[in-house]
């Protein structure tokens, strides 16, 4: 029987790790395959409102921005640790909705029409949580959330290959191939994505082999990532005409061969267009 690894499932951190559990009927985070979809969460222990120590004394709006900030997404980093994922890592996409009671009837008065919410407030927290380079973040500034005085509320996606597959680097630009460019680094499921449905096949039936016989894993893991490499040189060598010293260079950093052994690869890509990508 194979298992759908697909399938639907619930995440709930322990209470005892801080994480407050909601009282609406849906659950915190729901994984699926390799993608993390965390609920939407906010700086309420769902019984009294705002914890009291995420109140400032003095009412100053940007302490308390940060102050829940740093509650929500140190609840956030549990809840998708809970699931096996790393937040700084593997976030790909964030949400964020910040409270603010501008711009009120003056500001259009005066044709001010942005929030003015203190995002540096926010900043702070949030440059420990992620990748300086990722996620990609969707912002939104609204008059209110689901529980009074709340600030902020954030939502992330997370993905985490679970086939450990090798990476290798790409030197030319393929933006004409797909949404890849230049320098960016090429893993199996985005190589599926390029002109060559036999070899995307052939890789993808390695993955699933080494699965299926894990004793026998590192040997399809490495011929998947022959085939890759040398179907790129392919590619590169007669559709974006590299000289070659170019392929040469690139064979010679992504394989473990002799220069002998890799210059044979090279006179027979060279000699037989299309071969590695058919």
């Amino acid at each position: 029987m194979i298992k759908d690894k697909n399938k639907p499932v619930a995440i709930w951190p322990g209470l005892e790790e801080g994480v407050p559990k909601p009282v609406m009927p849906y659950s915190p985070a729901v994984k699926v395959g390799d993608w993390l979809f965390i609920a939407g969460q906010l700086a309420s222990d769902f019984k009294t409102g705002v914890p009291s120590d995420l109140i400032p004394k003095n009412g100053d709006p940007s302490h308390a921005l940060q102050l829940q900030s740093e509650f929500v997404l140190r609840n956030m980093k549990q809840t998708v640790h809970s699931a096996g994922f790393n937040m700084k890592k593997d976030t790909v996409r964030i949400w964020e909705w910040f409270v603010s009671d501008r711009p009120d009837k003056d500001d259009y008065m005066n044709k001010q029409y942005t929030h003015q919410a203190d995002l540096d407030a926010y900043q702070k927290s949030y440059i420990k949580y992620f990748e300086s380079k990722n996620p990609i973040r969707s912002t939104a500034g609204i008059k209110e959330l689901m529980w009074v005085n709340t600030k902020v509320e954030l939502e992330v996606m997370c993905y985490m290959s679970s086939s450990d597959e090798d990476t290798i680097f790409l030197y030319s630009d393929l933006s004409d191939s797909g949404a890849i460019k230049k320098d960016d680094k090429i893993s199996l499921s985005r190589f599926l994505y390029l002109p060559s449905y036999n070899l995307g096949w052939a890789t993808y039936s390695m993955n699933e082999l080494a699965e299926l016989d894990p004793e026998n894993s590192d040997a399809y893991l490495s011929f998947r990532k022959l085939i890759i490499v040398l179907g790129l040189t392919d590619l590169n060598i007669h559709i974006y005409k590299w000289s070659t010293y170019e392929g040469n260079k690139f064979l010679e950093k992504n394989l473990n061969y002799s220069s002998n052994r890799t210059k044979l690869f090279l006179d027979q890509i060279r000699e037989n267009p299309g071969f590695y990508l058919s």
